[in-house]
């Protein structure tokens, strides 16, 4: 997906952002979906530590890497510079502006 047809999307309200963080240093990929995950997701969502270090959020992780960001997943992978990234980022480094819906979430620990 382009970054203007991102930036189109999300500032219609459209989607939800996946932040598919590998660790806290990287490397990071950007995924979009034009359905809201937080309505959609039949597990519960924490952040992106408790999901990396808890076993018990596995299922959710399978889940959305089969749905979203594997192989046949559904999610577009967002083309953006890290300048384009920038102007979409929230006063911490690990946020956005408020009115992006997005889930921050590491890789699934199993590979499908």
């Amino acid at each position: 997906m382009d970054w203007i047809q991102f930036i189109r999307e999300i500032q219609n309200g459209h989607g939800t952002l996946i932040v598919e963080r590998f660790s806290l240093k990287g490397p990071i990929r950007m995924w979009w979906t034009p359905e809201n995950l937080y309505e959609v997701c039949p597990y519960p969502l924490a952040d992106w530590p408790t999901m990396a270090n808890d076993a018990t959020f596995d299922p959710v992780l399978e889940w959305c890497h089969e749905r979203y960001t594997g192989a046949t997943g559904t999610a577009l992978l967002v083309d953006g510079s890290n300048e384009q990234w920038r102007t979409v980022q929230g006063q911490d480094p690990f946020t956005f502006q408020d009115g992006i819906r997005y889930v921050d979430l590491p890789p699934a620990r199993k590979v499908f």
